[in-house]
């Protein structure tokens, strides 16, 4: 069985920006990936990721005090990687682009 894919796109914009965006299936509610930290724009799901960027629980939230460092990419990689874990959980596989 072939599992249907998501479409993650996801852009620099500056040396310490990125950009990530896709479109959710109708199984995940823009609810929750708000409340994961996302915002959605239209139909998409959207966030600028930088080295603050810092993932807990699945939830996006700015870095503290107490988390280790990490660069941008490291962050990128995080939120990245909590995209593909939900959309997984939901039976999507991700297709990054």
């Amino acid at each position: 069985m072939n599992k249907q894919a998501v479409e993650v796109f996801s852009r620099k914009v500056t040396a310490d920006e990125y950009t990530i965006w896709f479109q959710s299936p109708p199984e995940i509610s823009q609810t929750e990936w708000v409340d994961r930290g996302f915002g959605i724009d239209g139909n998409f799901v959207i966030i600028t990721v930088t080295d603050r960027a810092y993932v807990r629980d699945g939830k996006i939230r700015p870095r503290v005090s107490g988390d280790e460092p990490q660069s941008p990419i490291e962050a990128r990689m995080d939120v990245e990687g909590s995209i593909a874990e939900r959309l997984g959980q939901a039976g999507r596989d991700v297709e990054f682009k």
